[in-house]
């Protein structure tokens, strides 16, 4: 009970810390994913890569250090890429397989009141 307690203090804390990052990140990927379906459409390939990112915020592990999508200077550490695109994939079939729902039809654009499609 003391470990379970524990490690939802850490959780916390270190999801406190990137709560700010991940929240500027998926506003930005649903301004892209607005952008992207007026363009391409609803079902193109670069809409679904949008929405595996948005997922990605929504569903990343609360215990671990954030990996950011849109760092400011790209990653040059080969294991921290790998390792991001290892959960990007893991999430999006997931979401295909229905274990996950689809966070990007409506985590942002029901609080706002906003139509993508």
């Amino acid at each position: 009970m003391l470990e379970n307690k524990c490690t939802q203090l850490k959780n916390a804390k270190v999801s406190d810390r990137y709560k700010m990052v991940r929240f500027f990140e998926k506003r930005k990927l649903f301004r892209k994913l607005k952008q992207a379906s007026k363009c391409h459409g609803s079902d193109s390939s670069e809409t679904q890569e949008i929405r595996d990112k948005i997922n990605y915020i929504v569903y990343y592990p609360l215990g671990e250090k954030y990996i950011s999508l849109l760092p400011k200077e790209p990653y040059s550490d080969k294991t921290v890429i790998n390792k991001q695109n290892e959960l990007i994939k893991s999430i999006a079939d997931k979401v295909k397989s229905g274990e996950l729902e689809d966070a990007s039809h409506n985590t942002w654009c029901e609080d706002r009141n906003v139509n993508l499609f």
